[in-house]
């Protein structure tokens, strides 16, 4: 960029801070997991710097003070997470199938919400709610309606959701999407938009089990917690869950399907990608340098600890990965103790600079499950991915990286040395997959404003048009009766019906009056004659 748009850009934003109100906002991020704390946590950070003030209710409270930023430290609930394998059989450090995800949905996100409002420092919070002033809700946009309650006691500001997902059918109606299962794929699904007639038929049947989950299992269980810690006066929690202002959707076109939107939904672009990430180390410099056919990073993402990956597969991993001689691999693994037979061009630790190693012009493949935001990174980085999806949305980006040709996927179950060896081989031999990620990267940066700027701007919208209701559809204040025009299709139907009806009735009158009985006693009487 040359001096003159650096200093456009620079007096943009300037002009930009300084013509817009400092706000006092309030940010909540519920599920304890880096990689859906990170989309939020950088839009609070750029909020702050834009001089707004911050409250944040966060699982990652930022290690170094930052200005206007206040937050509320709920860290302890990845203790709670992982005590739920205990209570539901609900594990992120294995696969898990859409029918287990589906099932226990419903109760993990019930005892998270439960953990997280009953915390001494969120109580404390509570507590003082109902003298504080607040411009505007973020919160991450999952079904945690019961926080909701929060909203209410603060005088309802207004509410902006922010996906850490790619476009989920069942929660974007609650901004007025219309959904479609023939060409949305759910998120639990293995499809890509281009279904076959099969594949139509379940993700119609995952959606609408969904449906049913959401209204049936996750509402009443949030409803009993919302009247829990804020009272039976409190709205519903399917009511307030209709009533958010905004949704701010980081998920663009390179990672996610085009799809019919309302005003209230707005995609950005990602948010939490660091154009110019931190220098690497000097170690890990010099290590990718002496890499003659550059380097391959392998990462199974925040949730899924790579000490959970069974020992057999591991060896699988080491045995090929010596196949590759002049490749030099990292593999951020959580051992607390070395590990024994370690190939000798591969680096093992439990924390690697991820996007420093992507954006690495040796970094030729990057291994990964493929959650939203690894996949986003490598995307914006143009490095093919080699997905290994272990549950939730992951093998929904596999199937999009495979279908734009950007990369290959394999089950971890039925991962064996050959067909692993063989992905890798093609992947580095095949140039259509560093070309497709290249044209995918293309188009998640060729953006006419950064995505964080944009994001920030939306949010800083709805305070100045208290709540932006004018972006809201009319669908979102109507009956499902009267959206899907069962009504008028009714009425069509029953006047129909009352036309034949008339006809029937018009045509029968006609036939009485025909005299058919005079004529066939005409006709015996000269028979009889005769």
């Amino acid at each position: 960029m040359g001096f003159k748009n650096k200093f456009i850009t620079i007096l943009l934003s300037m002009v930009m801070v300084t013509s817009s109100n400092a706000g006092n906002i309030l940010c909540i991020i519920v599920f304890p997991a880096y990689s859906h704390q990170q989309p939020l946590l950088a839009l609070s950070e750029k909020l702050a710097r834009r001089g707004h003030n911050l409250t944040v209710l966060t699982t990652d409270p930022p290690k170094k003070p930052i200005p206007n930023y206040t937050y509320i430290d709920m860290s302890s609930a990845y203790k709670n997470l992982k005590e739920m394998d205990e209570k539901f059989g609900f594990n992120l450090q294995r696969e898990m199938s859409a029918a287990e995800i589906f099932k226990k949905l419903p109760q993990v996100f019930s005892e998270l919400c439960d953990y997280e409002l009953g915390l001494p420092q969120v109580q404390a919070f509570i507590g003082k709610a109902a003298s504080m002033k607040f411009d505007a809700v973020l919160i991450e946009n999952q079904y945690y309606s019961s926080f909701h309650g929060l909203t209410h006691k603060l005088g309802s500001p207004p509410v902006i959701g922010v996906h850490t997902f790619v476009p989920w059918s069942a929660l974007d109606e609650f901004m007025g999407v219309k959904v479609n299962p023939s060409y949305m794929p759910h998120i639990f699904s293995h499809h890509s938009d281009s279904m076959t007639f099969l594949e139509r038929c379940f993700n119609t049947f995952l959606y609408w089990y969904n449906w049913y989950l959401v209204e049936y299992e996750l509402f009443p269980y949030q409803e009993a917690i919302l009247k829990k810690y804020f009272g039976t006066n409190t709205p519903s929690a399917r009511e307030m869950e209709f009533n958010k202002s905004l949704l701010l959707v980081p998920a663009d076109l390179s990672v996610a399907y085009p799809m019919s939107i309302p005003p209230n939904y707005v995609r950005t672009g990602t948010f939490h990608i660091q154009p110019s990430p931190e220098p690497l180390l000097k170690d890990l410099k010099q290590w990718i340098d002496a890499a003659e056919q550059g380097i391959v990073y392998f990462s199974l993402g925040s949730n899924m600890q790579g000490t959970s990956v069974p020992r057999e597969k591991r060896e699988i991993f080491f045995k090929t990965i010596r196949r590759f001689p002049k490749i030099r691999f990292f593999w951020k693994y959580e051992a607390e103790s070395p590990l024994s037979n370690v190939p000798s061009n591969l680096l093992i630790r439990k924390w690697f600079p991820q996007q420093s190693i992507l954006v690495h012009p040796k970094c030729r493949i990057f291994i990964s499950q493929g959650g939203l935001q690894s996949t986003e990174e490598a995307i914006y980085y143009a490095v093919p991915l080699l997905v290994i999806p272990l549950f939730a949305d992951q093998p929904h980006q596999a199937a999009k990286i495979e279908k734009e040709g950007a990369g290959l996927s394999l089950l971890l179950s039925r991962l064996t040395e050959d067909n692993f060896y063989d992905v890798i081989s093609s992947m580095l031999t095949d140039p259509k997959f560093k070309s497709n990620m290249n044209r995918l990267s293309s188009l998640s940066k060729d953006q006419m404003v950064p995505a964080l700027d944009e994001a920030a701007w939306w949010v800083e919208y709805v305070i100045r048009h208290k709540g932006a209701r004018h972006l809201r559809p009319q669908n979102l204040n109507m009956n499902w009766i009267q959206v899907q025009l069962v009504d008028v299709y009714g009425a069509i139907v029953a006047a129909a019906l009352f036309v034949l009806y008339i006809i029937y009735k018009l045509i029968k009158s006609i036939v009485a009056l025909i005299p058919l009985g005079k004529s066939k006693k005409g006709k015996k009487a000269k028979s009889k004659r005769s």
